[in-house]
């Protein structure tokens, strides 16, 4: 009797350690290709020429505002435990993703958190980088030639927005939108 109870929890205990190890196996593995189909981190690149010659093009008129608003990206950044404004933004896009730590799983929730997160909001930068003003008040991510992501910190939070080159039959004093061209 005592022989059968012992191989009996034998049983109980490896079953468990085997259903445990399995389970976090598959977890490695969704984790592992969650990152790895993630949008890589970009770097940060303070006044960048390219910058500054966008902050010349947008005062002469060259490029408009199509969308603009307040996207709540300040309480995103303080959820996923990053400074808030630009310099919170600046961070999110070079957080790295890390392999997956055995030992620490609440980093690999948190990398997790950001991989999904940026997978959802970061636009592909057709340059790699996200560009910033030296006092981190504004940011532009160039998506195309003729296409910019733009986040501008104000006193309630980060303004986001889009803005496009004027094509050559648009009308520079018409306004195509509401929206005022950003200062930088």
């Amino acid at each position: 009797m005592k022989k059968i109870i012992a191989v009996t929890i034998t049983i109980l205990l490896l079953s468990t350690i085997g259903f445990g190890v399995r389970f976090v196996v598959e977890m490695k593995s969704d984790y592992d290709q969650l990152i790895s189909e993630s949008p890589a981190a970009i770097e940060v690149e303070v006044e960048s020429d390219r910058l500054k010659n966008l902050r010349e093009e947008v005062n002469s008129g060259t490029w408009r505002v199509h969308a603009q608003g307040e996207s709540g990206l300040e309480d995103l950044l303080e959820a996923l435990g990053m400074n808030k404004g630009i310099e919170g933004l600046s961070e999110f896009f070079l957080y790295k993703l890390n392999p997956f730590d055995w030992s620490d799983l609440d980093r690999n929730k948190r990398t997790v958190s950001i991989a999904v997160t940026r997978a959802g909001l970061m636009p592909k930068p057709a340059d790699g980088l996200f560009h910033v003003t030296a006092d981190f008040d504004f940011g532009v991510i160039f998506i195309d030639d003729d296409l910019v992501a733009f986040h501008q910190r104000t006193e309630s939070g980060i303004l986001d927005g889009i803005l496009t080159t004027r094509t050559n039959g648009s009308n520079q004093s018409e306004q195509a939108t509401a929206f005022a061209a950003p200062v930088f």
